[in-house]
């Protein structure tokens, strides 16, 4: 029993000195005196372990690859001279630069390894000093033990493959929906639960039938506007002149179906353009009708314009 207790003693003494330690990580937040121009740099080589001191960087000329030790946001490792129930960890963050900057963090507990540009690899192998519970580490006292490779099999950062990501990664990355990139060939819609998705040209108008994707109901004059902004030679539509011009339109379960028509008084229609605007606001000619000789249509159809 007694040694139970000892036992139980011995863990709340553990944990009480771990949590105290834990409170003093703020004191690893770096001051405000170091100016970039007073950083000292160093020359290292790939796939070798070198040390990189806090605020201070190092090239490798061969790559034009400099990386430059930030900060230290934390520091919770257990003291060497105090038992604690767990490990604890150092969070650094490093600022890499190759034609642009990327700042990354590493840790000596998980994600000590990251793969920067798409090329190479940086491994945090150990950071000094350790701590001592009688001792706290001053910002510019840290050191980083680093290893960086490269794969020469992963296209160069100078010349990318362009990748265009899912539109529900852009989404969740925080891109706006209306600024989503869809693979050429493909249109942006918004699918029914608010999720974009791409899709082809030739299935967009199924889909809306079908309730697939929700969209803003277009109204009547929009639609005629859109229509006329694509084809200027329909700006004088209506008209009371001779011949007159007319515009009629109906409903559609996607949009507007719309027909501008030319009217004469030996035939009743001369000429006509049928159009349907989708609530996606695309326009489509649906077809022209031009009457055959002898013919004497007075209404064609709006899905057909004929």
């Amino acid at each position: 029993m007694k040694y139970l207790v000892l036992l139980l003693i011995l863990i709340g003494f553990s944990g009480s000195a771990f949590a105290q330690y834990m409170g003093n990580t703020s004191d690893v937040q770096p001051e405000k005196s170091f100016p970039i121009e007073k950083r000292i740099g160093s020359i290292q080589a790939l796939d070798a372990p070198f040390e990189l001191k806090s605020q201070q960087y190092v090239e490798i000329p061969a790559e034009n690859l400099t990386i430059t030790f930030l900060k230290v946001v934390e520091d919770s490792r257990c003291p060497s001279d105090v038992t604690c129930v767990w490990a604890g960890k150092a969070d650094l963050i490093f600022d890499i630069l190759k034609n642009q900057s990327k700042e990354i963090t590493l840790s000596t507990y998980t994600n000590n390894t990251l793969n920067v540009f798409d090329k190479y690899k940086i491994q945090l192998i150990d950071v000094k000093p350790y701590p001592t519970s009688t001792k706290t580490i001053k910002p510019e006292d840290y050191v980083a033990i680093l290893k960086i490779t490269k794969d020469d099999k992963i296209p160069n950062m100078e010349h990318p493959v362009t990748t265009i990501l899912s539109p529900l990664k852009q989404f969740k990355s925080g891109i706006p929906i209306d600024k989503i990139q869809c693979k050429e060939s493909l249109i942006l819609v918004t699918k029914y639960d608010n999720s974009p998705a791409c899709v082809k040209s030739e299935t967009k108008t199924k889909l809306i039938e079908r309730n697939w994707v929700t969209v803003d109901q277009v109204n009547e004059s929009e639609a005629i506007s859109l229509i006329k902004k694509l084809y200027p030679q329909l700006q004088d539509f209506p008209s009371d002149n001779l011949p007159p011009k007319a515009i009629y339109v109906e409903k559609s379960n996607v949009g507007w179906y719309v027909i501008f028509e030319t009217q004469g008084s030996g035939i009743p229609i001369i000429a006509a353009k049928c159009f349907l605007v989708d609530n996606l606001k695309t326009v489509t000619q649906i077809g022209e009708y031009k009457p055959e000789i002898g013919e004497m249509k007075t209404n064609i159809s709006f899905k057909t314009c004929k």
